[in-house]
């Protein structure tokens, strides 16, 4: 109907949209390809190093137990991908 197309238009005409699905596509891509892009296992750590901020070797620094959280991060949202949808699929419209 008109309406809907209408709606559709302005929906895509709006910046904010753009950009959440930018995010989410490049989450999207990181999720899929984050085994080939993740420097560092995601289980591995190093107590010597936790804490650290960002930096060439740590893109999101390092957490508590010297974990990369950059690796853990797309290493994780690979598995939110694969629970999400199939999660979502019983509710009601």
């Amino acid at each position: 109907s008109q309406v809907r197309r209408e709606t559709l238009r302005q929906i895509l005409r709006s910046k904010t949209v753009w950009v959440g699905l930018v995010i989410v596509g490049v989450w999207t891509v990181c999720a899929l390809i984050g085994s080939h892009i993740a420097p560092n296992d995601p289980f591995k750590t190093n107590p010597i190093g936790k804490h650290k901020g960002p930096s060439a070797d740590h893109f999101f620094g390092t957490a508590l137990l010297g974990r990369d959280i950059f690796t853990r991060v797309t290493c994780g949202s690979r598995d939110i991908l694969q629970a999400a949808p199939p999660a979502t699929l019983p509710a009601p419209p």
